[in-house]
């Protein structure tokens, strides 16, 4: 229609410019490409998943929650750079993504929604096909991929005890030159403690022949792992990134923006991820009442400072557990320790022995006691019990009862009346009031009783009167000694909890120890607990449920908090989160 118009038509004339400015637009509409860089892959391996925009004014806006298959590990990464195509340069906006994939199979990324200047458009869907690592190379005529690097977990044993040590071994396998490795997120190991016991600075290669074919392997991470829960646990995969070398692939002036140049050519960098593994803990034989989290090759040596002290002089006891296996559970069960000493809270000291896989070494528990009264005071047996997984049976070291043989004090008033360093202390300022100046005797007008008198009988009296007072008083104190200092659990709890720490890790310690303080006050006895311990104590003394909860899981994230990153803001909230939960401990204690 419009050939045959007259070009003096003015009518025909502005409908060519209408059809002309129409055609022009629709070549300038930016054009949407959705594109991975690969879309055949093995388990573990990661694909690049990118949006691009040509012709647009803006960065693209994309929604990717509809992928449901694949596990999102990094980006968007942006990027705009200038594109040559038959002689015309345009403008790219792109978004990036690296994705890996949660199963094995087919699997699909969807139509996404890409709103660009305004207008959403709908990109085309991508399969991609994720083969499982099998004991098989493929053939060349195969139309899988390579499986040219790929890092592996390995368990020493799949079917431990719960507390049991696992070792966990991280290996990377290539076939290919890689310029660099760095691992990027380690799992959470939820439902286990777990210690490093080997992370190599650099990559030691060497020659090994996997699935058949000649390979290179380093160990990158070797970890100890304790299950603290029986029954079914999963282990996440390990995160990596690899820097692989690639041939060069320079387009001009345009290259390609994911490959980069290194000093020896060019290389890329790609995240990989390890097998998950799975571990089927079984559950510790029933211990016969006696609470003990305590599992491996244990031994117990004790001694003494001196047999033969003074009354109120300090004698140190010496604990030393060693052996084999988790050193922060292990300890002795609670010392009824005689009325006849004081103890103060014990110093705990652990030495490692880094010279094994096998995790062990020394704890070292010391106690200093002052025996406050004199004659012969009997320290018991100390007693260990413990799972020992050679026998797969429960043990009880027990070392032998100490005679100590108490001298009375020097001091005769301590002796008489069994006052404490302190109260001499004080007693001795009561009596300084003696005048030892000569007398001034009046020439006349004596009263038969003078004032002195008076003063020195009175002052007699008292005194006769003073040990069986002070004998009165400690026998009171005595009795109320438990619940006084029962009472004061909460506030030395409290007060301990005030303290400022920086680092998360410094603050479950604090939980933990004002936990431990809490007990020790409330039930008279000063003992190193473990959380299951303390657990099992607050059970007892009818805790309510949720409280007894929360307390379990604040204390289940300080016992992973060094291999489980948590932030110092969810730390600071678990430590304000303990102060209530103490305090309802301590409303509920009956």
């Amino acid at each position: 229609m419009i050939s045959n118009c007259k070009l003096s038509n003015i009518n025909c004339q502005l409908k060519r410019l209408i059809f002309l400015l129409l055609f022009a637009f629709g070549l300038a509409q930016p054009q949407v490409n959705v594109s991975v860089d690969k879309q055949k892959i093995y388990d573990g391996d990661s694909i690049t998943l990118t949006v691009s925009v040509e012709n647009a004014s803006g960065t693209p806006s994309v929604d990717i929650s509809k992928i449901k298959d694949f596990s999102v590990i990094s980006g968007p990464n942006k990027l705009s750079y200038k594109e040559n195509k038959n002689g015309k340069v345009s403008s790219v906006f792109s978004l990036s993504w690296t994705i890996l994939p949660k199963k094995k199979g087919k699997l699909i990324i969807p139509q996404l929604n890409v709103k660009v200047d305004g207008k959403t458009y709908l990109s085309n869907a991508k399969t991609i096909t994720v083969y499982e690592r099998g004991k098989q190379i493929q053939s060349k005529n195969s139309n899988k991929p390579k499986l040219e690097y790929f890092v592996e977990g390995e368990l020493d044993n799949n079917n431990p005890y719960r507390g049991e040590q696992v070792t966990l071994i991280y290996t990377l396998y290539t076939r290919v030159d890689l310029t660099g490795f760095d691992i990027k997120e380690i799992p959470r190991f939820k439902g286990f403690w777990a210690t490093d016991l080997y992370s190599p600075k650099s990559l030691q290669l060497s020659e090994v022949f996997k699935n058949d074919e000649k390979s290179y392997a380093a160990t990158v991470k070797k970890m100890a792992l304790f299950p603290t829960q029986s029954g079914e646990l999963e282990i996440e995969p390990l995160m990596a990134s690899i820097g692989v070398k690639v041939k060069s692939s320079r387009r001009g002036i345009f290259s390609d923006p994911f490959f980069s140049d290194g000093f020896f050519g060019n290389s890329k960098t790609v995240t990989v991820a390890s097998n998950s593994l799975n571990l089927d803990v079984k559950p510790l034989p029933s211990s016969q009442g006696s609470v003990s989290a305590s599992v491996g090759e244990w031994n117990l040596r004790t001694k003494v400072s001196k047999t033969d002290v003074n009354q109120n002089e300090a004698v140190t006891l010496s604990i030393t557990i060693f052996g084999k296996g988790n050193l922060q559970s292990v300890n002795i069960e609670d010392i009824d320790f005689s009325s006849d000493l004081e103890v103060f809270e014990p110093k705990v000291k652990i030495i490692k022995n880094d010279k094994s896989d096998r995790v062990g070494g020394q704890k070292m528990i010391e106690y200093v006691l002052i025996p406050r009264n004199h004659g012969r005071i009997v320290i018991p047996a100390i007693k260990l019990t413990y799972f020992d997984l050679q026998t797969n049976r429960w043990r009880t070291k027990s070392s032998k009862p100490i005679s100590l043989k108490v001298l009375p004090s020097n001091s005769p008033t301590s002796s008489n009346i069994g006052l404490t360093k302190e109260e001499v202390e004080l007693m001795g300022e009561d009596i300084r009031f003696a005048n030892l100046d000569n007398p001034q005797w009046q020439k006349r007008n004596i009263p038969l009783v003078s004032k002195k008198i008076v003063f020195l009988l009175t002052l007699s009296v008292l005194l006769l009167m003073l040990p069986g007072m002070v004998n009165l008083s400690q026998e009171r104190l005595s009795k109320t000694e438990h619940s006084r200092k029962a009472k004061r659990a909460i506030k030395k709890s409290l007060t301990y909890l005030s303290k400022i720490e920086e680092s998360p890790e410094k603050m479950y310690s604090q939980i933990h120890r004002a936990l431990n303080i809490y007990l020790n006050y409330k039930l008279h006895k000063k003992s190193e607990r473990s959380s299951a311990e303390m657990i099992s104590i607050f059970d007892k003394w009818n805790i309510q449920v949720q409280t007894l909860q929360s307390i379990k899981e604040i204390l289940e994230r300080g016992d992973a908090v060094r291999y489980s990153p948590i932030s110092q803001e969810n730390a600071k909230n678990d430590l304000k989160n303990i102060h209530a939960l103490l305090k309802e401990v301590d409303n509920d204690w009956s």
